[in-house]
């Protein structure tokens, strides 16, 4: 398997970007998240800059902060390497129920899939 995928956002002035692993849903914020590590450089004024996020495990990951890319994410395994596509929120909430109720990411992912 490919070991990680960067996401890369660049930070405009008053956006600051971050992707969190959605880990489950939550009573207050709808989504339980866990913030990922992530890697900035700025602008001399520190007002702007470039993030590089890197993605090692599959699930589902929200983009927050950023001027034009926020949203969801899927992060999977297609043969042998991690790739990754956009959903959209219901489907992000889908899979984190179905998580919260026992179901692996993988099972959760495709039982949430709509048939093409």
């Amino acid at each position: 398997m490919s070991n990680t995928i960067t996401f890369s956002f660049h930070n405009h002035y008053g956006y600051k970007a971050w992707m969190a692993k959605i880990t489950g849903t939550d009573s207050r914020y709808g989504l339980s998240r866990a913030f990922c590590q992530q890697d900035r450089t700025s602008s001399r004024s520190g007002k702007t800059g470039d993030v590089d996020i890197e993605i090692d495990a599959p699930g589902v990951y929200e983009v927050g902060g950023t001027k034009r890319n926020n949203g969801f994410r899927v992060v999977w395994v297609k043969d042998g390497k991690l790739a990754w596509g956009h959903i959209e929120k219901s489907r992000a909430v889908a899979i984190a129920r179905l998580m919260d109720d026992g179901e692996n990411f993988e099972d959760a992912r495709l039982a949430t899939k709509s048939a093409s």
